[in-house]
């Protein structure tokens, strides 16, 4: 990562627009990778609490 001097928001404006297709799917990919782990953990943790959970609730997860 090269590091411009940019502000945090200036950096991921960066990132987001002139992206080449490599890095794209790379990003995609860990980004699939993080979501699947924060699905699972939020699952692990709705088994926890789904009793106190109203039922629309449970049936919409």
């Amino acid at each position: 990562m090269r590091k411009c001097g940019l502000p945090p928001e200036g950096e991921s404006q960066l990132v987001m627009y002139p992206i080449s297709r490599g890095l794209q799917t790379s990003l995609n990919t860990r980004f699939m990778a993080v979501k699947a782990i924060y699905l699972s953990f939020r699952q692990s943790r709705l088994e926890e609490t789904i009793q106190g959970l109203p039922e629309e609730e449970v049936s919409n997860t």
